[in-house]
This record gives C-alpha cells, structure tokens and sequence, in this order.
C-alpha cells in the first residue's frame, strides 16, 4: 500500500497522484480541476417584428367579418394587417359561396355545414397566428390573394 508524502493519505500501488490533495509521485502538486455546474441553456427569445407587435392584437379584428375593415383603415400602410384582411376577405369569401351552396336540398346543405365548419377552423386558424405575430396563411386556401 502507498501512501501520499504530503497528507497522508492512502493511494493505490499505480497511482500518479494522491486522490486527496493532488501531490504527485515526486512531490509536485497538480492544478485543481474545478467542476463546472452544468448551464441551463435558455431558448433564444423570438424578437417579433415591430410591425407584428405592434398590430397583432388588432389584426384579430380581420377575422370577424366586415370588423376586418377596422385595421385596415387604422393601419392602412401596415403590410401585416394587410396580410391578415386579406384572409380576412377570403373567409367572407368563403362563407358567402357555402351560403350559395346552402340553397340546393340535401347535398348542398351538407356541403354548406362542411363549409361553415372549415370556415370556423381556419378562422382559429388565422387568430392563433395573429396572436403569435406570424404571417401564416389559414389552410387550403391561405395562398389566395386579394389585397396587395
């Protein structure tokens, strides 16, 4: 069994350095190797643009029928309450032609209740990506442009 020259303490026959204090064989000490706590590493914070920030609570507006005229008079240079109005217009859209459908018995009228549910869904859609400053367009027909 060996022992450390330096404190005392007990070592294996094949050890370099004392477990203890970090003397060496020969009577050097070794530099401490300090533990590190592990980092939590924070998610990077999404910078809205201020466009976004500044207009996302009022672009909600747009999806509610003809209350989408309402930011698009107050922020009429605005490109994102311009984009959100022009989903806007498409729902109305869309609406309308599930109402023209509504007139024929029996197919028309189911496809009417398929519509109105599709256009309920994408108006969730589009008031989720209001909320969270983004310019995503609601499914299916999202990529449609009226407004320029």
């Amino acid at each position: 069994m060996a022992f450390c020259t330096n404190c005392g303490s007990e070592m294996a026959p094949d050890a370099r350095f004392c477990p203890t204090c970090g003397t060496s064989i020969d009577g050097t000490v070794a530099a401490p190797q300090p533990i590190a706590a592990p980092q939590p590493v924070a998610a990077p914070k999404k910078v809205l643009d201020p466009d976004a920030a500044d207009n996302r609570f009022l672009c909600i507006l747009a999806y509610f029928g003809l209350f989408m005229l309402i930011p698009l008079v107050a922020q009429p240079n605005s490109a994102y309450c311009r984009y959100h109005c022009n989903q806007g217009i498409i729902l109305i859209l869309l609406a309308i032609a599930c109402t023209v459908i509504a007139i024929i018995p029996f197919l028309g009228w189911f496809c009417a209740a398929v519509g109105y549910i599709f256009t309920f869904v994408c108006m969730v859609f589009g008031i989720i990506n209001t909320c969270c400053g983004k310019m995503k367009g609601v499914p299916l027909i999202g990529k449609l442009t009226i407004l320029h």
